[in-house]
């Protein structure tokens, strides 16, 4: 069964994101959850996250990160 992780944001980075985004990425290593999608309102926590996990964004097409304009 896959299972994908969807997470709707809007400044939530600093908050939420960085403390619990590097255990979802654990989760699709060890292919508990097989994608993670996450959906930015305003761009913000998209340049975070793009600054912070972009050697892992780059090797692996199962983290998608959008900005919703």
């Amino acid at each position: 069964m896959d299972i994908a992780l969807c997470i709707p944001t809007m400044d939530r980075f600093d908050t939420f994101l960085k403390g619990y985004l590097d255990i979802y990425i654990e989760f699709l290593k060890s292919g508990l959850i097989s994608e993670i999608i996450i959906c930015d309102e305003n761009g913000i926590d998209y340049k975070k996250i793009c600054t912070t996990y972009s050697e892992f964004m780059s090797s692996n097409t199962n983290f998608r990160i959008y900005w919703y304009c």
